[in-house]
């Protein structure tokens, strides 16, 4: 069971251009996705399989997140600014 991300490659995926892609979108996905993640590795009603599962995806995540900072399409105001409110989103739930 896999939330986002698995440790195995899909030959069958798309092959995208990531040179065209806004980075900053890109980035806040996977931000989006790093919330929920965090949210269920720390939750106490998470089974421990859950927890692992999530805990795993994170250091993808974080990798992820790395990549698409150093994106030439990538607006770091603009991304503080999508961050905030993911985080004021996630707070509210």
């Amino acid at each position: 069971m896999a939330y986002f991300y698995t440790n195995t490659r899909d030959p069958d995926a798309p092959q995208l251009n990531v040179w065209k892609m806004n980075g900053t979108k890109a980035y806040l996905r996977h931000y989006d996705n790093y919330l929920f993640l965090d949210f269920v590795s720390k939750n106490p009603r998470a089974s421990d399989r859950e927890k692992r599962q999530a805990r795993l995806e994170l250091t993808i995540c974080e990798q992820k997140l790395s990549y698409w900072r150093k994106h030439p399409n990538y607006d770091e105001a603009e991304a503080q600014r999508g961050v905030q409110g993911l985080k004021h989103n996630w707070s509210a739930a």
